[in-house]
């Protein structure tokens, strides 16, 4: 007799995703608990793979603005009124990465 290893991913808190796993391991004779082991190590390393959100500075605001406020001041200075702000300095830094994304769809 020949074997295949094969892997699956499926996300335990998934109810139907778990059913319809643990019928197919029945189905070809394998033993669930084996899988019920694994399970949180993967879950956990899937943790550790998970991108830190790098926090944007006044300054990186300043350099992007910088290489845009020429062709499209209008629309910048309307931005920033819609945000609540005079000018880069007084935005509130919780709308700097809309203002960053505003930024960027400009060529």
């Amino acid at each position: 007799m020949n074997t295949v290893k094969i892997e699956v991913s499926i996300n335990p808190n998934d109810e139907k995703q778990l059913k319809a796993t643990l019928a197919f391991l029945k189905a070809i004779g394998a033993s669930a608990p084996e899988v019920a082991k694994k399970a949180p190590v993967k879950e956990e390393a899937e943790k550790e793979a998970e991108p830190v959100e790098e926090k944007i500075e006044i300054k990186d605001v300043r350099a992007l603005l910088s290489k845009k406020v020429a062709d499209h001041r209008t629309e910048i200075k309307e931005k920033l009124t819609e945000l609540g702000a005079n000018n880069v300095t007084s935005l509130d830094e919780k709308h700097y990465p809309a203002f960053m994304d505003f930024l960027n769809n400009f060529v």
